[in-house]
């Protein structure tokens, strides 16, 4: 759905309005830094409403990576 990513933007500016450094931060703890995937039969296993949305909200633009761990799960001990 397109408009998750204003619907989430619109939610953290009501929790934190503003633009200030401290206000950045503090969205960025809200929304977080690392996440699970469910991954299955060779892909992405997302909901309706699921999606990744990468975000920064400092008003300097910073160089960020992207960082992906597969973990096999307990019943799949030989991959994925």
């Amino acid at each position: 759905d397109a408009s998750v990513r204003s619907d989430m933007l619109a939610a953290l500016e009501r929790l934190v309005p503003g633009s200030s450094e401290e206000a950045a931060e503090t969205k960025a703890l809200l929304y977080g830094k690392s996440l699970s995937l469910p991954v299955a039969g060779g892909g992405l296993r997302f909901g309706t409403w699921q999606g990744i949305y990468l975000c920064a909200f400092g008003a300097e633009v910073v160089e960020a990576e992207v960082v992906a761990t597969f973990v096999a799960a307990a019943d799949r001990p030989g991959g994925f």
